[in-house]
């Protein structure tokens, strides 16, 4: 994932809530954040591109689940 498609979704879902939990499974990657104004869910799923810097690559052994300040 390049990097700067992961700090655009960190800042829109630090908009709802001061912590982002990161959900990583075969099916794809979530980011979930929760807070007074309502609930933001943002999913990205396995993709090939011809571009390098557009490709989305999941390479895991176990789904994962972590939670991250946004602030």
């Amino acid at each position: 994932m390049p990097s700067g498609e992961y700090a655009r979704i960190v800042r829109d879902l630090g908009q709802f809530g001061e912590s982002i939990v990161i959900s990583c499974s075969k099916q794809g990657v979530k980011f979930t954040s929760t807070g007074d104004i309502g609930t933001g869910n943002i999913k990205l799923a396995q993709t090939s591109s011809v571009d390098d810097d557009k490709k989305v690559e999941i390479d895991l052994q176990e789904p994962v689940t972590l939670t991250f300040a946004a602030k």
